[in-house]
């Protein structure tokens, strides 16, 4: 199994608060209170989205990422094989998207991202993330990074 422990608890470390043991997207459910994206660029810069390279076509095309059932990022930086286990992904991404969320108003996290539906004893979640109900205007977007397989080719 892979795992970015070190990148997770360097995370954990910058919020003011522990990150809460449940998913940004059931703290948001709860009713639990937004935090804004300036409180969260403050500490740590921009968050990252990751992506399939299949699904950018669409992305462009609609100006946006994420959907209307909401957009998740983390400040955590992953290789593309470590992101889908602690992410619990339901596929691989070999995109990332960096995002600056201090203009965003009403952002949910930090929580803890739950394991894939589609392979939970593998990709079992645990990353940093924060949710965002409903898509993100690609003017947020500040860089896109190809990632490689397994880690960045030398």
């Amino acid at each position: 199994m892979r795992a970015n422990s070190l990148g997770k608890r360097f995370d954990q470390g910058r919020w003011p608060q522990p990150v809460a043991p449940d998913s940004a997207l059931d703290l948001n459910l709860r009713g639990a209170p937004p935090i804004t994206g300036q409180q969260i660029a403050a500490r740590y810069g921009l968050l990252a989205h990751y992506l399939s390279a299949t699904a950018l076509p669409a992305i462009v095309a609609q100006a946006s990422i994420g959907g209307p059932g909401g957009t998740w990022l983390t400040p955590t930086p992953y290789a593309g094989c470590v992101a889908p286990y602690d992410l619990g992904l339901r596929s691989p991404r070999d995109l990332c998207m960096l995002v600056d969320v201090s203009q965003l108003a009403r952002v949910w996290g930090p929580g803890t991202a739950v394991p894939s539906i589609l392979y939970p004893t593998t990709w079992r979640g645990g990353a940093v993330e924060f949710f965002v109900p409903g898509p993100i205007s690609l003017q947020s977007v500040r860089e896109l990074i190809r990632l490689h397989a397994c880690g960045d080719s030398v």
